[in-house]
């Protein structure tokens, strides 16, 4: 039986436990922090590395993905940091990208410490590291947690790819009017491709009027902004994503269009209205099921349409939607379905 649950909150005291048994090897192999020494902390969910090393050292972070009151930024800035901690990635590919970025803004012999939950697959992660800095060693492991350490090798297996243009590829993208060429970087959505249920959402989309304006609510690498461009080219499209990484590709993708990177509607301007607000919404934070993004997408939109303005979503049958949907707006229909996905329009919200 599923339910409506926003589980962010069980997801950021994942990430305060992991953080905790991080804190604790950093103590035993750095007891002698100096305030001059920099140390790069990336993706540091909750917050808690920054605060228990602040003012020990002089700390630079980055944040590939957005959270409420969280900017992110799609790279780490330049630096030869004396020591980097790392969030365990969410996917094998965007693991590969953070090594090799950090790699290439680390000191001579400098660690990366590599943290995360045994069930987020920390494990398996090691045989990565290895592969790309030479060597890993375990260096505690509690409350089903484990930690990494890797040293910036004098001469790495590979060299570092250091920026995120290394990355860039061009992947062709199968849809039903013809294939679309479209960049893409490690870690987005999907791996960088086509998923099956947008694919299902825009071919169930008609065409917006021209010189509609269209919000594409979770861009990932902004596929649906560009497959709707280039059947309406004058559409006037915003993408929204809280992955950063991801908004730069959709920057690529669809370069007429405006470009926010936030985890909320508060990411967009407030006097923003949209003829179409279209969404294949994430429904997992980490490795739950996580239907907090498709809620605040379903409950907020209806303020965020203009008059006769429609919301369009897709997402799994077994997603508890429609009891929601129905909660929020006056016309609601399912405009195509198959064994696993539903494809949703909703119009006429209600009044708030």
């Amino acid at each position: 039986m599923f339910d409506f649950a926003d589980n962010s909150a069980r997801f950021i005291e994942r990430d305060r436990t992991a953080a905790s048994v991080l804190l604790g090897a950093l103590d035993a192999l750095q007891p002698a922090l100096k305030p001059d020494d920099p140390v790069l902390v990336v993706d540091d969910g909750a917050g808690e590395v920054v605060a228990a090393l602040q003012g020990r050292c002089t700390l630079t972070t980055w944040r590939r993905f957005a959270s409420v009151g969280q900017t992110a930024t799609p790279f780490p800035g330049p630096g030869a940091h004396a020591l980097a901690t790392l969030r365990l990635p969410r996917s094998r590919e965007a693991l590969e990208l953070a090594l090799h970025l950090i790699g290439a803004r680390l000191a001579e012999g400098a660690p990366v410490l590599v943290y995360g939950h045994n069930d987020e697959g920390i494990k398996g992660a090691a045989r990565r590291i290895e592969e790309i800095f030479g060597s890993v060693e375990v260096v505690d492991t509690r409350k089903h947690c484990r930690v990494l350490l890797a040293r910036r090798p004098t001469s790495p297996p590979a060299p570092f790819r250091g920026q995120l243009s290394d990355w860039r590829r061009v992947k062709p993208f199968a849809l039903e009017d013809g294939p679309i060429d479209m960049v893409v970087y490690p870690g987005i959505f999907a791996h960088g491709g086509l998923d099956e249920g947008t694919a299902m959402l825009l071919a169930a989309l008609p065409d917006p009027p021209a010189g509609a304006h269209v919000l594409d609510f979770g861009c990932g690498s902004g596929i649906i902004g560009a497959a709707l461009l280039r059947r309406v080219p004058d559409l006037r499209v915003q993408c929204l994503d809280f992955d950063q990484v991801a908004v730069q590709a959709a920057r690529e993708n669809v370069p007429t269009g405006l470009h926010r990177c936030g985890a909320s509607w508060s990411a967009l301007p407030a006097y923003s209205r949209y003829d179409r607000i279209v969404s294949n919404p994430p429904i997992h934070l980490g490795r739950d099921n996580d239907y907090g993004v498709l809620k605040r997408l379903v409950e907020g939109a209806g303020i965020r349409l203009l008059d006769g303005g429609e919301l369009w979503i897709v997402v799994q049958r077994q997603v508890p939607v429609q009891k929601v949907l129905q909660d929020e707006y006056a016309e609601l229909s399912c405009e195509a379905e198959s064994t696993r996905f539903r494809v949703w329009r909703a119009a006429a919200p209600f009044a708030p």
